[in-house]
Order: C-alpha cells, then sequence, then structure tokens
C-alpha cells in the first residue's frame, strides 16, 4: 500500500541587487512608544480665594519628567507650573485675586516631555464673589 505524505510548501525569496547596492533595511519590533495621559478636577475660587485643581498623570512606557502649565485662565487667576518625574498625582494651587474676572472658563492643562506627545485635558475654573 502506497503511502501519501504531505507535502510541505517552501516560500523561496530572492532580491536582486545592483553592484552599487550598500543599504540593507531590516524592519524588526519596534519600541513601545511613550505615553502620557492627565486627568483633572474642577475649580471654584472665590476672589481673594484659593483652590486646589487635582491632576492625575497616567504614564505608560515613560518614567522621565513631565511638566504641568495652564493656559487659558481667566484674567486675575494664577496656577503655578510644575515638572515632576515620580509624582502621578498631586494637587496645585489656584489663587483669583480681589479683582479676577467672574464667571466660568474653560482652562486648559497641557503636560509634556521629552519624547513624548504633549496631551492637554480642559480644567473647569469659576470665580465666585466673595
Amino acid at each position: 500500500m502506497r503511502s501519501a505524505l504531505p507535502l510541505v510548501g517552501l516560500s523561496l525569496a530572492l532580491v536582486a541587487c545592483s553592484p552599487g547596492d550598500s543599504k540593507v533595511t531590516v524592519v524588526g519590533p519596534q519600541p513601545p512608544q511613550p505615553k502620557i495621559a492627565i486627568t483633572t478636577s474642577p475649580v471654584v475660587i472665590p476672589r481673594g480665594g484659593v483652590d486646589t485643581v487635582r491632576i492625575s498623570i497616567t504614564r505608560t512606557d515613560y518614567t522621565s519628567v513631565v511638566g504641568v502649565t495652564f493656559s487659558g485662565l481667566p484674567n486675575g487667576v494664577t496656577a503655578p507650573s510644575i515638572s515632576t518625574t515620580s509624582t502621578n498625582a498631586f494637587r496645585i494651587p489656584v489663587r483669583a485675586d480681589t479683582n479676577a474676572t467672574l464667571g466660568t472658563v474653560t482652562a486648559i492643562i497641557t503636560a509634556s516631555g521629552t519624547e513624548v506627545q504633549a496631551v492637554t485635558a480642559q480644567l473647569s475654573v469659576t470665580v465666585t464673589a466673595r
């Protein structure tokens, strides 16, 4: 009795090169792309007062310095910029002077670092009368 042997397919690729070719590109697995994400809490500040914004940074394959900055705050409202390497959850004081513009605005918090794409989060800032 004759047994049937399975056929195994083989592929062979030939690459033609010119005599002047000296460059070979090898594509392998790419390293993980570092990422950061940011979440915040809203703040309500009376004129002449202070509130604290809670910020949480989530890091993916990234351990270097993350800088946090604020933009679009109402007139008369300030918050310090920070840089951190080890802290991922922190509180930043947001201060309103006695003549700060009343009302609610959406400010922007930006988290950035080297070799990582900057990310932004919206921050609701409300200034109230005393």
